[in-house]
């Protein structure tokens, strides 16, 4: 190659393009028979013709020695000795070029199929380490999928537990309040009944002392118009002054007894006016207990919404995100199946490429083959002794 390109070289700085060309497919025509006499097969065809051609100069030379069979029996038998030996020599040349050719097509054979083999396990090695990733990412994908349904109930039972503990709290803080209430109205009601109590026994002391009233002055008239028929005027004066003596204790008596009912109804008042403004605040706080409560539900509803609605995000995301794994690993499963289609392939036309190269070659040397027979035909060399050359298996590089 490094000549042919030298020679272009050559060509293109004495020639013009036409004889250039022309110099160029000569030389190019001369490459190729001159690697064609480089084959092991040429070289194996070459010999079996040198070796016809050494049997028809033996014949010739025997047919010779027939014609000079009057000369001396020396001389011929020198001649004999020297032709036996000549082709003794020439046949042991072409054994050894034979067996050098066989000796040579074998360890290519050998060192084809040492190959093939070396690719076919290279081959079996790869698809097992594929299998193994591919089973390997498998299992990766199945300990995720594993571990996300281990949180999940995880949370779950988290979230169980948490509104078993908010729902128990709730129980609880409204069976204080009802309890808490029960025992206000309890205490509403023992004080209404307290009050109902005191003013039936104001009431009664009230009606005593006007019929202990009215009863004295039934008396004290009965008594004036009694001792008024018998006693004199200074009896009447004296009774009269202590009549009034007595009126004016009985006023006194009456108004202290007033005073002290209008300080206990006054008390009354001041109680029921306490017990009202108790009732409205634990009315307040009642209320207010009421829309802390509808408040910590609400918040606490709020909350479960939050955390559910967090779940349900995480669970679609963990979706998505085991999804693209899955598409990803699909993807890596069909370029690896789609590399492997292509090696296939490459190998499928890298053997027609070779299987045609074979055939061309084939057919280069059949036609050499069939060169060669015309120019020892040609040279008149025995069709006997063409019969190895006809036979001879042609086996391309």
């Amino acid at each position: 190659m490094l000549a042919l390109a030298a020679l272009a070289d050559q060509c293109e700085a004495k020639y013009d393009n036409g004889n250039c060309n022309l110099i160029l497919s000569a030389s190019q025509a001369r490459l190729k028979k001159i690697r064609e006499e480089e084959l092991d097969v040429v070289k194996h065809l070459k010999a079996l013709a040198a070796q016809a051609e050494a049997f028809t100069l033996r014949d010739r030379q025997m047919e010779n020695k027939r014609m000079a069979a009057e000369k001396s029996k020396i001389d011929q038998s020198k001649n004999d000795c020297h032709v036996a030996e000549g082709r003794q020599l020439e046949l042991d040349g072409a054994y050894a070029e034979a067996e050098k050719l066989a000796s040579a097509k074998r360890e290519a054979r050998e060192a084809l199929a040492a190959q093939m083999q070396a690719i076919e396990e290279k081959r079996k090695i790869e698809k097992k380490e594929r299998e193994e990733e591919c089973l390997a990412l498998l299992a990766q994908f199945q300990s995720y999928e594993d571990q996300d349904a281990t949180i999940q109930r995880e949370k779950k039972t988290q979230m169980a537990n948490l509104r078993e503990d908010v729902l128990r709290a709730n129980a609880e803080a409204i069976k204080a309040r009802s309890a808490a209430l029960a025992q206000e109205k309890e205490e509403m009601a023992e004080l209404l009944r307290y009050q109902n109590r005191k003013d039936a026994e104001l009431e009664a002391r009230e009606k005593e002392e006007a019929a202990r009233v009215h009863a004295k002055k039934m008396w004290q008239m009965q008594i004036l118009s009694q001792q008024e028929k018998g006693r004199s005027d200074k009896a009447r004066l004296e009774e009269r002054r202590l009549l009034r003596a007595a009126e004016m204790k009985e006023a006194a008596t009456c108004r202290l007894e007033q005073e002290n009912a209008l300080r206990r109804k006054q008390g009354t008042l001041a109680l029921k006016k306490e017990l009202l403004r108790q009732a409205q605040a634990k009315k307040m706080r009642a209320e207010e207990d009421a829309f802390t409560e509808r408040l910590e539900t609400e918040v606490n509803d709020s909350y479960e919404d939050k955390i559910k609605n967090q779940e349900l995000a995480e669970q679609a995301k963990k979706a998505s995100l085991n999804k693209s794994h899955l598409e990803a690993l699909k993807h890596q499963v069909q370029e690896a199946e789609s590399r492997r289609r292509a090696e296939r392939a490459r190998r499928f036309e890298e053997g027609r490429k070779l299987k045609m190269k074979a055939e061309e070659e084939l057919a280069n040397l059949e036609g050499i083959r069939g060169r060669l027979i015309e120019g020892l035909e040609a040279k008149g060399v025995a069709s006997k002794y063409l019969a190895h050359i006809r036979r001879a298996k042609l086996t391309p590089v």
